[in-house]
């Protein structure tokens, strides 16, 4: 459970990054991100919201789920340009 490996803080994060994404606000990412970063847990939080999206979804964990993030990934390494 997604509860045993982080702490409240993090997952009230992960969830409001979430939502903040959702409806694009770009200020409400920022806040979290900054409110992270003054307290040095932006790897915590890092793996919240990865986790949160796991527990969202869990069809990611499934053989086409790990293909079709392979597949994303794939593309965007396709895309990427040294040294940005």
């Amino acid at each position: 459970m997604t509860a045993d490996f982080f702490s409240s803080t993090d997952l009230r994060r992960a969830g409001a990054l979430l939502l903040h994404t959702a409806v694009a606000d770009v200020d409400g990412v920022r806040a979290i991100w900054d409110e992270a970063a003054e307290d040095d847990s932006w790897p915590d939080l890092a793996g919240a919201l990865i986790a949160v999206v796991f527990d969202l979804a869990p069809e990611l964990r499934s053989p086409e789920g790990v293909a079709a993030l392979r597949a994303f990934t794939a593309e965007f390494v396709r895309l990427e340009v040294p040294n940005e």
